[in-house]
């Protein structure tokens, strides 16, 4: 049996709409072990509770629970995942879970975090562009304040 030590993942971080890629792989060789499936599981915004959602097998890919078409395995020889149109539901914990014959499992969490910015124009008599960043994690509240020309603000 080889000394097999654990997975290894990372954290990831995308922006609102673009891919993230989700990394997952063994850290040593599988001299006389057999890979019998890698699993993935999740906890998000979107999906509070944990959800197995895709397994990956010598014969192919297999989503659970609903085929979510924005998952794509990208890994060779490995369990690497890229999601796509990546949204604020997707940010959360996801789970790689690779299942070995004779050792068992070895999982690693990798936590993605989602990014974003608000672009807004504001017009006020003549025109006037003004760029403001938005934080996806901070309230989704705005206010506005108006002002009368030559009131104090």
């Amino acid at each position: 049996m080889s000394n097999l030590s654990d997975v290894m993942g990372g954290r990831a971080t995308a922006e609102f709409g673009a891919s993230a890629t989700l990394p997952c792989k063994l850290t040593q060789s599988l001299s006389s072990e057999s890979l019998e499936q890698i699993s993935w599981q999740r906890k998000t915004k979107g999906k509070p509770q944990t959800d197995n959602f895709l397994i990956i097998k010598p014969s192919g890919v297999q989503f659970v629970n609903g085929n979510d078409k924005r998952f794509r395995f990208i890994g060779n020889f490995n369990g690497t995942l890229q999601l796509n149109d990546v949204n604020l539901d997707d940010e959360g914990s996801y789970t790689c879970i690779f299942s070995l014959f004779p050792s068992g499992n070895f999982k690693t969490e990798i936590p993605l975090r989602v990014l974003g910015k608000l672009k807004l124009k504001c017009v006020t008599g003549q025109r006037v562009d003004r760029t403001s960043q938005w934080n996806v994690h901070q309230s989704d509240h705005i206010a506005w304040k108006t002002y009368q020309r030559n009131q104090r603000q």
